[in-house]
């Protein structure tokens, strides 16, 4: 099996089973809830991942040069970049989500509304957006380059000045990432007390 053939496979599977997932909760009314807005919301960050970003990355990987031009470059890595930042942030939010109903469940009802799911899904694209479109095409990545696109070897790359990266892994990789790994610590020390007063 080639390599071509597991990435093409990858990418189906990636769009397919995130398909499904929309599917299944457009479909059947009892998996319309709070806590479904955010899976829906990821899965539709990864349906759009495996449509417009990971066939151009597995032809760019498997050809060594990018063969679409400067324009389609800088769409390719706002959109790269905007989309695994708002499947970060919907993990983060999905995190803080069950912490809740685990630990308050009595009080869940009233610290998760629908207003408040809605605002927070807002707030994971207008974050994505501004880290991603907003900043690689005002240039506030850019280490004193026009673009990641190399013109006398065609690579398409994002780039990363030293302020741009700090603000862009904190917000999108670390603090979602210590987060997630306290709340679902504390997630997991209360399904242990509770397996054990049984």
């Amino acid at each position: 099996i080639t390599v071509s053939v597991v990435l093409t496979v990858l990418i189906l599977i990636t769009i397919a089973g995130n398909v499904v997932v929309c599917l299944a909760v457009g479909l059947n009314r009892r998996l319309r809830s709070l806590t479904n807005c955010y899976i829906v919301s990821l899965a539709i960050t990864d349906l759009l991942l495996g449509l417009l970003v990971l066939p151009f990355s597995a032809f760019y990987q498997l050809s060594c040069k990018w063969s679409f031009g400067k324009v389609f470059c800088n769409i390719y890595t706002s959109l790269d970049v905007m989309l695994c930042t708002a499947s970060i942030l919907n993990l983060f939010m999905i995190s803080l989500d069950r912490y809740c109903a685990v630990t308050d469940p009595l009080r869940y009802p009233v610290l998760v509304t629908p207003v408040r799911v809605a605002v927070s899904l807002v707030l994971i694209w207008v974050i994505s957006i501004t880290l991603s479109f907003l900043s690689i095409h005002l240039g506030w990545n850019s280490r004193n380059e026009t673009s990641g696109f190399n013109h006398t070897i065609p690579k398409c790359k994002v780039q990363v000045n030293l302020v741009y990266g700090l603000v862009d892994g904190l917000v999108t990789f670390y603090l979602p990432l210590l987060v997630m790994c306290i709340t679902y610590y504390r997630i997991f020390k209360i399904a242990r007390d509770q397996a054990k007063r049984i």
